[in-house]
């Protein structure tokens, strides 16, 4: 799925805003230094609004623990992660992000906390590739001595209104109906177009005649070709069988009023005409006096 350039013109514009005060947080880092950074959560957000919530996905390509120690009792845990982060169109950037616990008890929690602050810190770096709205513009140090000079906005008051209570929600549940009765209607029409299939033609007698004659003449093979064709084994009536009676439906056989008559028919030759000839091979007798062939 490509950008269209109406898109691709806007998602460029917003990448490269820079972040104002409200996005950007600070803790204090070894050595008394003061470090800036965004958080986790607001980094998903701008990528929701700049990508869509559909537009853009990532993943742990690789993550390692690369040290666990024990010391008096508390765990000392170190994990890297490989992170990769795609568009919808298929550009993508990976980086690697690290994550450390310290003074844990719980050698679980330690490695918990380890890896779960390795992948966060990866996703960040990976998504501030995309551009300054992304957290890019956090590592030039005298954008970040400027934009501290700046007063921060007040948030703006809860709207109670607005916050989600419970978990059904009608716009989502409407919007899903609509679809579903655009889908059946683009259904019903395709059906509708098709063309209905021919019915079926019933064999007629004759041809179900012709079906027996063939199958009773494959089941005489294992016969000679004489056999085959001597009409003496053919001793029954060919005129009605049963696939004539299934072929045409509402008739029967009927016998005259006051006549009542049984008929049994053999389905099976009567006669087989396997003559063998009599003639025996000669038998053949060494001569007495072998003939020498020798010059």
């Amino acid at each position: 799925c490509q950008y269209t350039a109406d898109e691709y013109q806007a998602v460029q514009a917003a990448l490269r805003q820079r972040l104002g005060p409200e996005y950007i947080s600070s803790r204090q880092a070894g050595g008394g230094q003061k470090v800036c950074y965004i958080e986790g959560h607001r980094v998903i957000s701008l990528a929701n609004e700049m990508f869509g919530y559909n537009g853009w996905a990532h993943s742990v390509t690789q993550q390692n623990v690369d040290f666990v120690d024990l010391n008096n009792g508390k765990f000392y845990v170190g994990v890297c992660a490989f992170v990769k982060v795609q568009l919808k169109d298929g550009a993508y950037h990976e980086d690697v992000g690290y994550g450390v616990s310290e003074g844990l008890k719980s050698k679980a929690l330690s490695l918990e906390k380890a890896r779960k602050e390795a992948v966060t810190d990866g996703l960040k770096r990976a998504l501030k590739c995309f551009g300054n709205a992304l957290g890019n513009c956090i590592l030039d140090k005298d954008y970040l001595r400027s934009v501290n000079k700046l007063p921060r906005q007040i948030p703006p008051d809860l709207d109670l209104d607005k916050v989600k209570r419970q978990d059904f929600d009608p716009t989502i549940e409407k919007a899903r109906y609509n679809s579903c009765l655009q889908k059946g209607s683009k259904d019903q029409k395709f059906f509708s177009l098709s063309t209905p299939s021919k019915p079926r033609k019933l064999a007629s007698p004759l041809n179900a005649v012709e079906q027996n004659q063939n199958r009773l003449a494959a089941s005489l093979d294992f016969f000679s070709p004489r056999a085959r064709n001597d009409p003496e084994l053919w001793n029954f009536p060919l005129e009605v069988t049963d696939h004539d009676t299934a072929a045409v439906p509402g008739q029967c056989l009927r016998s005259p009023l006051g006549h009542h008559t049984m008929m049994t028919r053999s389905r099976t030759p009567q006669r087989i005409n396997n003559q063998q000839s009599n003639i025996k091979p000669s038998s053949w007798h060494p001569s007495s006096s072998p003939k020498s062939y020798l010059p």
